[in-house]
Formats: structure tokens, C-alpha cells, sequence
């Protein structure tokens, strides 16, 4: 448990959310693809998008795939969209999103869930689209959302 405190920026539904409680929940989508084809994907810097209706499991597959990622040590970070964006925001007012983006930088994973509850105004997707610019082919970016890519 240290190490999942050491190595995660968590919040008490990261914690409860494994893979054995994943394992548990019938409604939880995505079974045909293993979470070791997923922990590969993450390894491999490649993204991935979850897309659903609401309580189909999305966000407790990644956090469920970001434990078994941090047993193996590597570094992952969650958030909700309108935290990270609120906090982006901040930082760009500050004049520090630059140092912002180089720190989410230095996790291997970054969980951005709920991508489609977010207002959508210039400015939040402007320093959205920064980030994810930054960590293009440099880190995997894990996002999910209830809207289709179509209606972002």
C-alpha cells in the first residue's frame, strides 16, 4: 500500500477501484481485451480512449489498470477533466502552465475521466489541447468519457 501512495497522485475512488473489485462488477465493459494487452499499451506510450454510457465501467477499468501499472512502477496520475482543466486555467493565469504540464510530464500515465462533461469554452480547451500536444508520443494519456469523439 505505501507504494501505491508513493507512486500515485490518488483520490479515495482510485484506491477502491482494483482490478478485483473490477473482476467483481458485472456491468464493467471492455472484457474482450486483457488488462495486460492495456498495461502494454500504457507501456508503450500509445493512449487510450474509453468511451460509454455512464456506469459501464470506464473509469474503473483505468483505475483498475493503473494499479496493476503501479505494482509494476510505474508512475500514474487521476483526475477528472474539470479538475485538470481548472487547475491548467490557474496555472496559465500564473503564468506557469509550462512548469504544470513538465510536472503531470513525469507520470507515465495521466487518467483524464470524464472528457465530455467539460464546458468546452476556448480557453479550457486551449490549455486542454496544450497539454495533450506536450505529451504526445511522451507519456500515455488514458481518457473517458459519455460523449462519442464526434460531439467533443
Amino acid at each position: 500500500m505505501k507504494r501505491i501512495e508513493h507512486l500515485a497522485v490518488f483520490t479515495l475512488m482510485f484506491l477502491a477501484m482494483t482490478s478485483a473489485t473490477f473482476a467483481q462488477d458485472s456491468s464493467a465493459a471492455a472484457k474482450s481485451t486483457t488488462q495486460q494487452e492495456l498495461c502494454a499499451q500504457v507501456q508503450n506510450q500509445e493512449n487510450l480512449l474509453l468511451f460509454g454510457n455512464p456506469g459501464a465501467g470506464k473509469s474503473h477499468l483505468l483505475c483498475a489498470l493503473a494499479h496493476e501499472l503501479i505494482a509494476q512502477g510505474r508512475r500514474m496520475k487521476y483526475t477528472s477533466c474539470a479538475m485538470l482543466v481548472q487547475d491548467l486555467l490557474v496555472a496559465k493565469r500564473d503564468l506557469r502552465l509550462s512548469k504544470e504540464i513538465k510536472k503531470l510530464a513525469r507520470h507515465d500515465g495521466l487518467i483524464i475521466d470524464e472528457m465530455g462533461y467539460v464546458q468546452q469554452s476556448r480557453e479550457e480547451m486551449e490549455v486542454l489541447f496544450t497539454l495533450l500536444s506536450e505529451r504526445y508520443e511522451r507519456g500515455s494519456v488514458l481518457l473517458t468519457s459519455n460523449l462519442p469523439f464526434s460531439k467533443w
